[in-house]
């Protein structure tokens, strides 16, 4: 996924394990502005980048330590343009797309989609064929679909055939 953020452009990231390992990446490149609802992600790039980090604002989740409701979602409001959001999600069918449990979170989600002029979508293979309860992304509105090599070749091929860009990561050699 890093090889897809230039240098200079705003990301929107939301919460979750694989954008918190993005996150920890992004020092490697120079003058980002970042969004993120992830208390985590905004003190591992606060603490460890010089980039221009914004923490949305919003009701803290227990335990998740992330951020939502409508808080979260005003403060997007205040931004005209992103030009990637990189995502995460629940669950992902071909016919639904990105889908998540949570509507606070899914609203949210769906506001930086919005705002994006380019979608990442981070998936590894346990979430395909998952139907969560909120949809958050059209299929066709994800430009680029990272995955690992356990993800079932017919979303692959399916996937690849909607004019999404595909890369495959293997795991075990990152």
């Amino acid at each position: 996924a890093l090889s897809y953020i230039p240098d200079g452009c705003i990301i929107a990231m939301d919460s979750g394990t694989t954008s918190f390992e993005l996150a920890r990446l992004l020092k490697e490149k120079k003058n980002l502005t970042i969004l993120t609802n992830s208390l985590h992600i905004a003190i591992e790039l606060g603490m460890n980048t010089n980039h221009m980090v914004y923490c949305i604002g919003g009701l803290i989740k227990n335990r998740e330590l992330i951020s939502t409701g409508f808080l979260a979602a005003n403060f997007m409001d205040h931004f005209s343009q992103i030009d990637i959001a990189a995502v995460s999600t629940d669950g992902f069918t071909i016919e639904n797309g990105l889908e998540d449990y949570s509507v606070d979170m899914g609203i949210l989600k769906k506001m930086i989609i919005e705002k994006s002029k380019k979608v990442i979508a981070l998936i590894d293979h346990t979430k395909f064929g998952i139907k969560a309860f909120y949809k958050t992304c059209d299929s066709k509105r994800i430009n680029i679909l990272i995955t690992d090599t356990k993800t079932p070749s017919d979303y692959i091929d399916r996937i690849s055939g909607m004019d999404i860009e595909v890369c495959i990561v293997n795991p075990e050699k990152e």
